[in-house]
């Protein structure tokens, strides 16, 4: 048995176990000199095969013997051990900490070991913690070694690159007999030598030479971060996306892909059922698809859609990453028939040229939108036609729904220039007043001048909640035919929702307030003339009337 005093109130206790048939162990103490020895308390039944015990509660600066036996439920005591004797720390040297703790066994460090009661002349003794096995002397008074007194609270030791790791225990004695508390500090096994440099587990594109540095004796927990990455190369991106990313003919992300339609996050949109046609923009020339200008979607013999004059985006971010839309599944042409879904594509909602090939009509066909579930004539401000010929219709659109077309008759409520109806062609629907007369509104049909398309560059409405309306206020509109105002778009919803043939022009269409003045002034002018006239008349009778009285006094009438 040995006995190790841990502080003024502790005392560890070991033993070997020479048998294999006990039910436990009893652990006795006395105080010195002459002390009864008697059962330790919690160390009277121990269970079988403990080795090892710490007494506490004990008072400092005292001497005590311990001894220890096997007991037997079936075949009684074993003798006692050998005893042990321990006294108690008093106020001798404590020691509270190490700093660093734990050290790393392939770097030399100087290591602070903090306490109380320090004094110069000190014993150092060191051993593993494991088992119980006996001090070594560490370092000697008088004798150049590793420690290094500093004051009563503060003692340094130098520890040698190549500790071997593990546990460690440590205390230190006086001459004088004075012991501290016994302390543990850790050795740990290091992963690499310090500032020793490999490469990082991605070396293809921009990563090619990347290298992460030995600190502290360990590689990075996760390998090599994008700080890693980035110090190599700042074209380093964690996803490869984006306008400048994916034309740069540089692998960003590492992945051995690399631009435009090789890289997952640089996809070129799916339009196999437009791409053959040689009216539809070749999308594998596009370089920005956040900002196509005067896109052009065509179906051969059914119809096109050409943004003129617009920008659209067929990419969007989704997260951190961009994706393409589908252009297959967004667009729908057949023959008189352009559908695009807005719902679901809002980026497609723009105002565009629409072409209706193959039609059979002998004049200009009627526009016609679907909103809800019914088709109504499409009302002015949304459509405006622009042309037929040779069974090709064209007029423009302000926002997509979906759209066709049908037969222009006298008599619809459609009053339709471009199919030459005139108040004297047509008076029932463009009335009997001089002129061709509007109709409608939508079907003037002229390719010069006509009614405005109403857009949300140019209703009068913050449509994106930004604080500024329509263009050029809104920076968000390219121009005043821009249907897409930052952060919003037009839908199908939008359109007027009255059925019927008949739409008021809306209020950017009508007079403004020069015009009114015009108007006003123009007005005036004939009413002044008007009354000039008429004074001129009158004054004329007047006269004459004067001059017929004189006559007949000198004729005596």
């Amino acid at each position: 048995m040995t006995a190790t005093p841990l502080s003024t109130t502790s005392i560890r206790l070991n033993w070997v176990d020479n048998s294999n048939n006990e039910d436990g162990f009893t652990l006795q103490r006395r105080n010195l000199p002459s002390g009864a020895f008697a059962n330790v308390p919690g160390a009277a039944t121990l269970a079988a095969n403990i080795i090892t015990f710490t007494d506490t509660g004990l008072t400092g600066s005292t001497p005590y013997e311990y001894r220890v036996r096997a007991f037997s439920n079936t075949l009684g005591n074993s003798v006692f051990s050998n005893s042990a004797q321990a006294t108690t720390l008093g106020s001798g040297p404590s020691i509270s900490s190490f700093n660093p703790n734990p050290i790393l066994h392939n770097r030399a460090r100087i290591i602070q070991m903090i306490g109380a009661n320090f004094a110069s002349d000190f014993h150092l003794f060191i051993r593993e913690a494991q088992g119980s096995l006996p001090f070594v002397e560490f370092c000697t008074p008088g004798i150049p070694g590793p420690c290094a007194y500093q004051n009563s609270t503060l003692i340094n030791l130098s520890s040698p690159q190549g500790s071997p790791p593990g546990t460690y225990e440590l205390k230190i004695n006086y001459s004088n007999g004075q012991e501290s508390n016994i302390v543990t500090f850790d050795v740990q096994a290091t992963q690499c030598l310090d500032d020793v440099r490999r490469d990082c587990g991605l070396q293809v594109g921009v990563c090619t030479g990347a290298q992460e540095t030995c600190t502290d004796g360990n590689w990075s927990v996760n390998g090599c971060t994008a700080a890693h990455y980035l110090a190599r190369n700042s074209n380093y991106a964690g996803i490869e996306t984006g306008v400048a990313m994916c034309i740069d003919r540089l692998d960003n992300d590492c992945d051995s892909s690399f631009d435009l339609g090789r890289d997952n996050g640089c996809p070129i949109p799916l339009f196999s059922r437009f791409m053959n046609h040689p009216l539809t923009t070749n999308l594998s020339n596009v370089t920005d698809f956040t900002n196509i200008r005067n896109l052009s979607i065509a179906a051969f013999n059914a119809s096109r859609i050409y943004y003129d004059g617009q920008s659209v985006s067929l990419w969007r971010l989704s997260g951190n990453i961009y994706t393409a839309i589908n252009l297959d599944n967004a667009v729908n042409m057949s023959n008189n028939f352009v559908s695009v879904n807005t719902e679901s594509y809002p980026e497609l909602n723009q105002t565009a040229y629409v072409t209706f090939y193959n039609l059979t009509y002998s004049i200009a066909p009627v526009p016609v939108v679907q909103i809800g579930n019914v088709n109504v004539t499409c009302p002015a401000g949304k459509c405006y036609p622009l042309s037929y010929s040779n069974g090709e219709f064209v007029m423009q659109v302000a926002g997509f729904s979906n759209y066709t077309t049908r037969t222009s008759t006298c008599g619809d409520s459609y009053c339709y220039a471009l199919a030459g109806e005139t108040t004297s062609t047509c008076s029932a629907d463009c009335g009997s007043g001089s002129g061709s007369g509007s109709g409608s509104g939508s079907g003037s049909g002229s390719t010069g001048g006509g009614p405005a398309l109403l857009t949300q560059c140019s209703d009068r409405r913050d449509n994106d909640g930004d604080g500024a309306i329509d263009y050029p206020a809104d920076t968000g509109c390219l121009n005043a035919q821009d249907n897409i105002e930052l952060n919003s778009n037009l839908t199908g919803s939008d359109l007027p929702q009255e059925e019927g043939t008949t739409e008021e022009l809306p209020e950017t269409n009508k007079l403004d307030s020069k015009q009114v003045m015009i108007i006003f002034w123009t007005v005036l002018s004939i009413l002044i003339l008007g009354i000039t006239i008429v004074a001129a008349v009158i004054f004329n009778m007047l006269r004459k009337h004067n001059k017929f009285k004189k006559i007949s006094s000198n004729l005596g009438v």
